[in-house]
């Protein structure tokens, strides 16, 4: 399939028929208000975080920090992307789309630093534990490098329009199937090393599980290898699974964010922690 054909599908789904207008204008602010909906949720965490007694020696929260500024700005971006004047970004930066028919392949590229962020924030979680100790550094490099080959194949099976297409070839699919593996065994391998920094039982732990796992489902559900059938049926409809994908993405970083704070929530511990860090570096001064 040549660069022309390829984008083509990209923008069509699995080039069946176009919805209405009106119908697409619909879907369209459905996303403009999952977009809004993250802007005002990551400006209020941000805040939070940063707010919180402990912040400068807390590691989790300044990365958690960073994730949801990070976060917001590319929410910008898909907002200028998907109204009808704010274009001022264009709809497209290198490879990557995001457009009012395009598939918002642009979301890879922030889900590859955001969700890492969010993963390598779950194994610094334990701060307030007064045995806590920073996992090593070869395993936060090994969490980063699975993290971003999830996003990676994340982005190989979303480039897949209907596995059951005629253009798509079957090394393509293959390919794309081969990738999703990769992506659950890596998903797999994350949770189990996490599981020896952060209990199982621990509110983090269960609130990162299922939220980074819900997309899989996601990406699993749009696009079912097996089946003509895929959940953007028809050109445009792209913006459906992409509302899916926004919704998901706010729901796991907050309630991750939101669960990390909550497991801080013996204050006195922490916030004593922080005023006697900071009283010696006064008295020391």
């Amino acid at each position: 399939m040549d660069g022309d054909a390829r984008a083509a599908l990209l923008r069509t789904g699995n080039g069946m028929e176009s919805l209405p207008a009106t119908e697409l204008d619909k879907l369209l602010s459905f996303r403009q208000g999952a977009d809004w909906l993250a802007l005002v949720l990551h400006a209020v965490f941000i805040a939070l975080g940063a707010g919180t007694a402990g912040f400068a020696d807390a590691a989790e929260l300044q990365i958690l920090v960073a994730m949801s500024a990070i976060t917001l700005a590319f929410h910008i971006l898909y907002l200028t992307g998907i109204t009808k004047t704010w274009a001022v970004f264009g709809r497209q930066i290198g490879p990557f789309t995001f457009g009012r028919t395009d598939r918002n392949t642009l979301k890879w590229l922030e889900y590859s630093i955001t969700a890492t962020l969010g993963t390598v924030a779950v194994a610094y979680s334990n701060s307030c534990d007064p045995d806590y100790t920073p996992p090593p550094t070869p395993i936060v490099y090994f969490l980063v490098a699975v993290a971003v080959t999830e996003q990676t194949t994340g982005y190989t099976w979303d480039s897949i329009p209907n596995f059951k297409n005629p253009a798509n070839d079957g090394t393509q699919v293959s390919t794309a199937v081969r990738a999703f593996a990769t992506t659950v065994l890596c998903q797999i391998g994350e949770f189990w090393v996490l599981s020896l920094y952060k209990s199982p039982s621990s509110a983090p732990w269960i609130v990162y599980v299922i939220g980074w796992s819900l997309f899989g489902f996601w990406a699993f559900l749009r696009n079912p290898p097996w089946t003509s059938w895929s959940l953007d049926v028809g050109a445009d409809r792209v913006q459906l699974s992409e509302l899916g994908y926004s919704l998901l993405s706010t729901a796991a970083k907050i309630g991750l964010f939101a669960a990390i704070l909550y497991s801080r929530s013996d204050w006195d511990t922490c916030g004593a922690a922080a005023t006697t860090t900071a009283a010696a570096t006064t008295t020391a001064a």
